[in-house]
């Protein structure tokens, strides 16, 4: 029995599984999982990212979020202390169309990940940046420096696999920072 049968037989979606970080890029990071590649995906890499992201050569411990059968590949999410309890309910009040205001946790070549709420962030693609030049001079961990909040629009939810993507509504702006928190909900 080939590394990847065996995987796939003792471990199913949500599973949390030991593995070694073998690289790191703005796209994603990967994970040897015992012979089976893991893929952290680039919204993990980002929500992970600085001091506290393991580097290569780590071991850590993700959950399965998806397997890909044809590339042999497991999607896995690079903190385990992001709950899937948190997103359980994420459809509901972050539904496609809906305005939140968002904090920019980091800025990519390909874009910028926000958090609509604690644990929940998504990405606000390149061209949508583009439309508000004030995000697109932002460093690359504003979040480390002074925190950046911008109003978005939800474009479409995939609690299953914790994605969320973000639009900028026509009279988006950069906001100052609150002096509390948004109330979790």
């Amino acid at each position: 029995m080939s590394a990847w049968d065996d995987f796939i037989v003792r471990h199913k979606v949500e599973d949390v599984v030991p593995g070694i970080v073998t690289s790191v890029t703005d796209g994603f990071a990967t994970v040897d999982l015992g012979g089976v590649e893991g893929r952290i995906s680039a919204q993990d890499v980002a929500w992970s990212h600085g001091p506290c992201f393991p580097f290569v050569g780590s071991h850590i411990h993700s959950a399965i979020i998806s397997f890909d059968h044809e590339a042999e590949r497991v999607g896995i999410t690079g903190d385990i202390g992001r709950s899937w309890a948190v997103w359980k309910d994420a459809e509901s009040r972050f539904p496609p169309g809906s305005r939140h205001r968002a904090v920019v946790r980091v800025r990519l070549t390909y874009g910028v990940f926000a958090a609509v709420a604690p644990g929940i962030e998504g990405l606000i693609l390149e061209k949508e940046v583009r439309k508000l030049p004030a995000l697109c001079g932002l460093p690359r961990f504003p979040v480390e420096h002074e925190p950046v909040e911008v109003d978005v629009v939800v474009e479409s939810i995939n609690p299953r696999k914790m994605q969320l993507s973000l639009v900028l509504p026509p009279d988006a702006e950069v906001l100052p920072p609150r002096l509390t928190p948004p109330p979790v909900e």
